[in-house]
């Protein structure tokens, strides 16, 4: 009779997406599913607007933001349904479960899988400009908190030159998080984000 939204940190964040609040009433049973939110359905600049929804702390703000950029739940795996745990079913046979455990509307899809167009779709992508693609072995288990050579993520490798502008501390060990700058063709200087890096004992 309701949704738990909950991060990878095992942050609870529905107060910051509101308008998931209603995604039990699309699921047959009650489920764990895992997945992506995405804002936009999937436009380039996604991921800082998820950035911006997720950091958002008062509530006139989330419910401005809820308005201007709604959330849709992107189902990817099922993990749990009718009592048990499907973790160790092939990913085939999970997803045909999903898709009959969910029904889509705006606010929440599933995920379309192409099958022997990996290079093809791909390449779709890149020209796109999008980040890349995941390719998981069909026969492949959920194996929770570990990572798999079974599921592979392909970037999309973008290269650019930025200034760096200064630096922020990060809580890795001996890292920081560099801000980067650039300046853009009416020769105006903008900043354009900041990226980690962790310096190695080998490194110096």
């Amino acid at each position: 009779n309701g949704v738990e939204l909950v991060n990878r940190r095992g942050r609870f964040v529905l107060p910051q997406f509101p308008e998931l609040g209603s995604l039990h009433r699309h699921v047959r049973k009650r489920c764990i599913i895992d997945g992506e939110l995405i804002v936009g359905m999937g436009r380039k600049e996604d991921f800082e607007l998820i950035k911006q929804r997720s950091l958002a702390k008062r509530p006139s703000t989330i419910q401005r933001l809820s308005k201007e950029n709604p959330c849709t739940f992107v189902a990817v795996d099922i993990l749990y349904s009718r009592d048990r745990l499907f973790t160790a079913l092939s990913l085939d046979e999970r997803q045909s479960i999903l898709r009959e455990t969910v029904s889509e509307d705006e606010r929440l899809n599933t995920v379309r899988s192409i099958y022997g167009q990996g290079i093809a779709f791909f390449d779709a992508v890149r020209k796109e400009g999008l980040e890349g693609v995941i390719a998981k072995r069909r026969d492949s288990r959920y194996l929770m908190g570990n990572r798999t050579r079974d599921w592979t993520k392909i970037k999309n490798w973008l290269e650019d030159e930025f200034v760096i502008c200064g630096y922020v501390p990060t809580d890795k060990a001996a890292g920081v998080s560099l801000v980067l700058g650039q300046y853009n063709k009416d020769g105006c200087f903008a900043f354009k984000g900041r990226v980690t890096l962790v310096i190695r004992r080998e490194d110096y």
